[in-house]
């Protein structure tokens, strides 16, 4: 990560790393107090955020049958069948 190449081998201050790479201050004060706690904790995969799928898992299977029978169907249709 640029970030931490910056910190550790060019000897940055988290500000200067920050104002570097074109991020927010805050950003990199919370990457910084991340990796203090916990240094492996910055690789690990953190929780999605942002809105939630509409379609689940059912409907991804629903719509491929539906269009299989009926290439056709329309929208209104298709939406009736989704639930």
């Amino acid at each position: 990560m640029k970030f931490f190449k910056l910190l550790f081998e060019r000897f940055l201050s988290a500000a200067d790393a920050a104002k570097r790479l074109r991020i927010l201050n805050g950003t990199a004060q919370k990457w910084v107090e991340q990796y203090t706690r916990d240094p492996n904790s910055i690789f690990e995969k953190q929780r999605k955020t942002g809105r939630p799928r509409i379609l689940d898992e059912e409907h991804t299977k629903v719509i491929p049958e539906c269009i299989d029978t009926s290439p056709s169907v329309a929208l209104d249709e298709l939406m009736k069948n989704l639930r």
